[in-house]
C-alpha cells in the first residue's frame, strides 16, 4: 500500500515528467536492409523544490522493508546458557566456560582464519558431526562444542590437558606426539584454558 501511495505522491509532486526510453536501441531494418539508429532521447523534468524531493526520499525509505538487527547476547547470558548445557551433559561447567572464553571471548559471530565459527569455534565438519546447523547460534554451538569436548575427554581417559590439546590441534596430532604437541599455539592454548577454568571455579584470580 505504501508503494502505491508513493507512486501517486510522485505523480502529484512531479506532474509534468515526460519519460521516454532512456536506452537507445536499433530500429527494424529499413527497406534497403540497413539499420537506422534511434537518436538518444532525454527525460525532461520540471524543477521541484528541495523540500518536495526530500519528502519523496522519506516516503521511499518508509516503503522499504525494515530489517531488525540481531541482538548480541550478553556475556552473562552466554555463561548461564553454557552452564545449563554443560550440566545437561554431565560436563564441567567451568571448563566449558573457559573454552568459550579462550576460543571466542564470548563472541557468537567469531570466525577464525581456518573457518572455525561461533562461541566454541566449531569447524564445519565438527559442526556437521554433531548436527549443528547454525554455528553462530549460541545454543547450537555450545551444544556441539560440549559434545565434542566430552568425546575428547572419553578418548583421553578424562585427561583434561590432552583433551584440550586435541580440541586445538586434533586427536591424531596428540596421539602422534603421545602428549601435548610441541606447538607453541597449542601449548599456550592448554595453559590458558586451564588457568581460565581455575579462575571460574574460584581457585585463582583471573589476573593472577
Amino acid at each position: 500500500m505504501r508503494v502505491g501511495g508513493l507512486i501517486v505522491l510522485v505523480g502529484l509532486i512531479w506532474p509534468s515528467v515526460s519519460v521516454t526510453d532512456p536506452f537507445p536501441s536499433r530500429e527494424p531494418a529499413a527497406v534497403d536492409g540497413s539499420l537506422s539508429e534511434r537518436r538518444p532521447t532525454h527525460i525532461k523534468t520540471n524543477q521541484i523544490g528541495s523540500e518536495s524531493l526530500k519528502h519523496v526520499y522519506e516516503m521511499v525509505a518508509m516503503a522499504a522493508p525494515q530489517r531488525s538487527a540481531k541482538k548480541r547476547p550478553t556475556v552473562s547470558s552466554i555463561k548461564k546458557l553454557a552452564a545449563e548445557i554443560a550440566g545437561s551433559h554431565d560436563m564441567d561447567t567451568d571448563l566449558v566456560k573457559a573454552v568459550i572464553h579462550a576460543e571466542s571471548s564470548f563472541n557468537p559471530s567469531a570466525v577464525s582464519r581456518c573457518g572455525a565459527t561461533g562461541l566454541m569455534q566449531l569447524m564445519p565438519y565438527t559442526a556437521e558431526q554433531y548436527g549443528v546447523r547454525d554455528a553462530t547460534d549460541p545454543s547450537e554451538n555450545i551444544r556441539g562444542g560440549v559434545l565434542h569436548l566430552k568425546y575428547l575427554l572419553g578418548v583421553f581417559d578424562n585427561d583434561i590437558s590432552l583433551a584440550l590439546a586435541a580440541y586445538n590441534a586434533g586427536v591424531s596430532t596428540v596421539r602422534k606426539y603421545q602428549g601435548i604437541p610441541p606447538y607453541p599455539e597449542t601449548q599456550a592454548y592448554v595453559k590458558k584454558v586451564l588457568k581460565l577454568r581455575r579462575s571460574y571455579n574460584g581457585t585463582i584470580a583471573l589476573n593472577s
